[in-house]
């Protein structure tokens, strides 16, 4: 009996070759759970980062929409600016054209430098009422100096007053004249906005202001720093001008 013990008694040099054996594979077992429970976290760890990518990847997306629809509105309100822009360019054009039109028409009134030209009647008796002798100033006298002014490249022109226009008409009425439709006597004050220094030289070199004019005595011109010469008013005189251009001159 204690032979067959002793028989089937395990050698301890096995026992120690098995416990080894026991120990690796435990060594090996734990390290494989080791390795899937690393590989589980690692797993994890890419799942939560796919995640957050794809909301970072649906914020961009909503960013991106929302920076395409502020460009829209952006582009929508440079359209508009430009159109507005456009807008009042023509408005100030528009508004240009017929601050001219006015200008040119005669129809407001002008300021800056320019001439006044005074005409007398003179009588070589010096009686108050008018002789044979009297050298009196007649429409086509006015008629030239005007049209001289026009020459000049005066702006503005007026008469007693009165604004020339390309509708004006300046007639004899006995000794006096009428100029739009009203009568005015001697002396009659011509004004005009010009550049004053070089339509005084040339206005007094004229050889027919000089030989109709200045040796006679019926002439002042005077040089101005400032003058505001009126609109044209009257509209009646508008009305009728058709009936009373074969009596003057019509002035372009």
């Amino acid at each position: 009996m204690s032979f067959h013990k002793k028989h089937n008694r395990m050698p301890r040099s096995y026992q120690m070759v098995v416990f080894a054996l026991l120990i690796f594979m435990g060594f090996l077992i734990t390290n494989q759970i080791e390795r899937l429970i690393a590989t589980s976290d690692a797993k994890k760890i890419l799942k939560d980062k796919i995640l957050a990518l794809n909301i970072k990847k649906d914020e961009l997306l909503e960013e991106q929409v929302q920076l395409r629809y502020r460009s829209a509105l952006l582009n929508e309100s440079l359209i508009a600016l430009q159109n507005q822009r456009e807008t009042n360019q023509v408005s100030v054009e528009l508004s240009d054209s017929y601050t001219n039109m006015l200008r040119f028409a005669g129809l407001s009134d002008e300021s800056g430098p320019g001439v006044t030209i005074v005409l007398h009647d003179q009588s070589p008796l010096s009686e108050d009422e008018p002789t044979p002798d009297t050298v009196l100033i007649h429409s086509q006298d006015i008629h030239y100096l005007i049209q001289t002014l026009v020459n000049i490249g005066a702006s503005a022109i007026e008469v007693n007053g009165e604004r020339i226009t390309n509708l004006s008409c300046v007639t004899c009425v006995g000794p006096t004249i009428r100029i739009n439709d009203r009568r005015f006597p001697a002396p009659f004050v011509i004004k005009a906005i010009c550049d004053p220094d070089s339509t005084y030289d040339i206005l007094i070199n004229d050889a027919i202001v000089i030989s109709h004019f200045e040796d006679l005595g019926l002439i002042q011109i005077e040089k101005s720093t400032y003058m505001t010469i009126g609109a044209y008013t009257n509209l009646e005189y508008v009305r009728r001008i058709s009936e009373e251009l074969g009596e003057g001159q019509k002035y372009d």
